[in-house]
């Protein structure tokens, strides 16, 4: 997980660690050992509370006559998930899969389903959101990519355009903030050696990684 030139860390996403640099930051300022942790988990725990809060509401919108009621109802079971709630309060890229899945959820869905969205901020939104999630945990990232991309296709197939010069410019219109996102994403995987450290990756590392400690 280390890359020799530069002595960096790569086997993990950065943007954990620039968002726990607010809350160390602060912890440095108390000698208090609860305090500190406290002042470390917060930045953590406000991104998973706003992720929350982003996807009852993307949620709600397909309720329109009980929006308020959906999104309560929604938020409850969250709060009532006490492993939901234990992640979320941790240091780690946990809170911030989730906050950057909300946002992308919601851009998506408000463009290809609900139309309450711009092209020009579905474009440089998901464009964005891609780019932050592959640098915070990039098997999602991938998920992500590889799930609109399909999504968009359905889309394309479904308006009944049979000249393929149509199909494919809807198509390359839904997928462009995907495409714009990779420009991004490419350096990173040779940078950050993100084949090198999958195939690093033994079958029995696996394993061990999924089973609850």
């Amino acid at each position: 997980g280390i890359r020799k030139s530069g002595d960096v860390y790569v086997a993990e996403g950065w943007t954990q660690y620039y968002l726990a640099a607010f809350g160390n930051f602060l912890a440095n300022q108390t000698n208090d050992i609860y305090t500190k942790t406290a002042l470390l988990r917060i930045p953590f725990a406000l991104a998973g509370f706003l992720a929350i809060i982003i996807f009852g509401l993307t949620i709600s919108l397909f309720f329109r006559g009980n929006r308020k009621k959906a999104f309560i109802a929604f938020f409850l079971f969250e709060l009532a998930s006490i492993s939901l709630i234990l992640h979320l309060r941790e240091v780690r890229y946990y809170s911030l899969i989730l906050l950057f899945s909300a946002i992308l959820f919601n851009v998506y869905l408000r463009y290809t389903v609900l139309k309450t969205l711009s092209y020009k901020y579905y474009v440089w939104l998901v464009s964005l959101f891609v780019v932050l999630l592959f640098h915070t945990h990039y098997p999602l990232a991938a998920i992500f990519i590889v799930t609109l991309g399909l999504h968009s296709l359905f889309l394309a197939y479904s308006t009944g355009e049979k000249k393929l010069a149509v199909f494919a410019h809807q198509f390359f219109r839904l997928t462009a903030p995907l495409f714009i996102s990779l420009i991004f994403i490419i350096p990173s995987l040779i940078y950050f050696k993100t084949f090198a450290v999958i195939n690093s990756i033994t079958l029995l590392d696996f394993i061990l990684g999924i089973i609850p400690k």
